[in-house]
């Protein structure tokens, strides 16, 4: 719909300004894709959305308000984008720290820690099962192109054979008109 577009395209300019560290300019983008995100009725435009919200809170530290921001991100967050959910329990656990609440922080930590092995597990069996892909696909295309050779070699080894046979009969009817002068 017209809201997550524009949900999509306010947030990824807020998260272009927070790279160049230009908070405030950040935080009205960032505004207007939480708002949108809202309207949207998406769960993802609103989770992405609050994730970028979450995120100039914690830059302004503003760790409290962070933090709420942050669990409304979380819902469903993980059956979303993985990657969201682990930046989300990292920014969490950094909060409370900040704010002393060192049981939530280490719980936070946990999970994203947690998460973020998970998903480099899963990014390493990826990266092996591309690469015996890769594999499979280029010892295919290999005997491929071997069988392609040795068929190429029989046909002219047949096109020779016909060739010669040619000229033997060429030869023997040569021979039979030879013998019959």
């Amino acid at each position: 719909s017209l809201y997550i577009s524009k949900s999509s395209a306010n947030r990824f300019m807020a998260e272009y300004y927070i790279v160049k560290k230009q908070i405030p300019i950040a935080s009205t983008y960032a505004e207007k894709a939480l708002f949108f995100g809202k309207k949207s009725n998406d769960e993802v435009a609103l989770m992405e959305a609050n994730l970028t919200h979450g995120k100039i809170l914690f830059q302004r530290k503003k760790y409290q308000e962070a933090i709420i921001t942050l669990k409304e991100a979380d819902i469903n967050a993980y059956a979303f984008d993985k990657n969201a959910f682990i930046t989300i329990h990292g920014l969490m656990a950094e909060s409370f720290a900040k704010l002393g609440n060192w049981q939530d922080a280490y719980k936070h930590h946990v999970i994203y820690a947690s998460a973020n092995e998970n998903v480099w597990k899963e990014s390493a069996k990826q990266s092996i099962a591309n690469a015996e892909a890769r594999f499979q696909n280029k010892y295919k295309q290999e005997k491929i192109n071997f069988l392609s050779s040795e068929n190429k070699i029989k046909n002219l080894e047949i096109e020779n054979t016909r060739r010669n046979q040619i000229y033997l009969g060429i030869g023997a009817f040569l021979l039979l008109i030879i013998a019959a002068l």
